[in-house]
């Protein structure tokens, strides 16, 4: 019986630590298991969205670049006419772009 009591008392002792370890085990896991989804659902807002990633940064510069072919049709204007009127305008035009 001696025997049988340290042998159950080892048995105890190896089964706490295993026990705690495989709770723990459990516990992460209940944590982990919805990320795949998540991230699964980020992938498809992802690929939905995707257009607007290529062609949004492309608005600044073609903003300038319409603003910059406003300035040259008025200097192509200005020139071309050469009154004062045109000039007024331009001014304005160049007010209204240096505000965008």
């Amino acid at each position: 019986t001696i025997m049988a009591d340290l042998l159950s008392e080892a048995v105890d002792q190896a089964l706490d630590p295993m026990q705690k370890y495989t709770d723990a085990i459990e516990h992460y896991a209940t944590l982990v298991q919805p990320i795949p989804r998540e991230v699964a659902i980020l992938q498809d807002d992802f690929e939905k969205n995707k257009a607007w990633g290529v062609y949004l940064p492309l608005a600044p510069p073609v903003i300038l670049a319409i603003i910059s072919c406003v300035i040259l049709l008025e200097a192509v204007l200005t020139s071309t006419y050469g009154n004062s009127a045109i000039a007024g305008k331009v001014d304005l035009g160049l007010k209204v772009s240096a505000v965008v």
